[in-house]
């Protein structure tokens, strides 16, 4: 595409900054693409690696899909994924260990980062971005607990990490906002 839709240019104002970020647009308002704006700047510009946590299996395969085609801007940098349907071998976890961008799930982040010291993975501390698709799944019975303990054992391991957060649907119906905070 030539330009950038209104949201899209909003968050090319801030994208390159050294913040964390809600992205709260709704379907099909090009998050992917703010997405990638982010993870690209993390990998080539501040030189670190990315992490993207999909919802699902099969849209964290569709992701990696995406990104490895040659004919993607991604096509040249090294991508792994690492959901359930792969076994964690010495092999596996050099090739996270030497990704610049690795795709997720949620469930995945909550097992890898409470092993992380039985299983030595390095590649949790060098996340300089992560950003969180879905992100509205916080709320969901069932769903929301893995995301809520991997996103908290993730930032106990790697502090210093940008978090994006993506999200169509986040409910804005009664949170409280705190009034004179300070």
């Amino acid at each position: 595409f030539e330009n950038f839709n209104p949201v899209q240019s909003r968050v090319f104002e801030f994208f390159d900054k050294d913040i964390n970020a809600l992205i709260a647009a709704r379907t099909s308002a090009g998050k992917t693409v703010i997405a990638e704006m982010f993870l690209a700047h993390e990998i080539r510009v501040r030189g670190g690696k990315g992490m993207f946590l999909a919802p699902l299996k099969a849209l964290a395969q569709e992701k990696i899909d995406q990104w490895t085609d040659p004919d993607s801007h991604f096509g040249d940098i090294n991508i792994s994924i690492c959901t359930g349907d792969y076994r964690i071998t010495p092999k596996r976890q050099m090739e996270l260990d030497e990704s610049n961008l690795i795709i997720m799930t949620s469930e995945m982040l909550n097992h890898r980062a409470r092993n992380i010291k039985s299983e030595k993975s390095a590649y949790l501390k060098d996340i300089g971005t992560l950003v969180i698709d879905e992100s509205h799944l916080l709320t969901v019975p069932g769903r929301g607990e893995h995301l809520e303990v991997g996103l908290m054992k993730f930032t106990q391991i790697n502090p210093k990490a940008r978090i994006v957060l993506l999200s169509a649907t986040m409910p804005n119906n009664g949170w409280p906002i705190p009034q004179n905070r300070f």
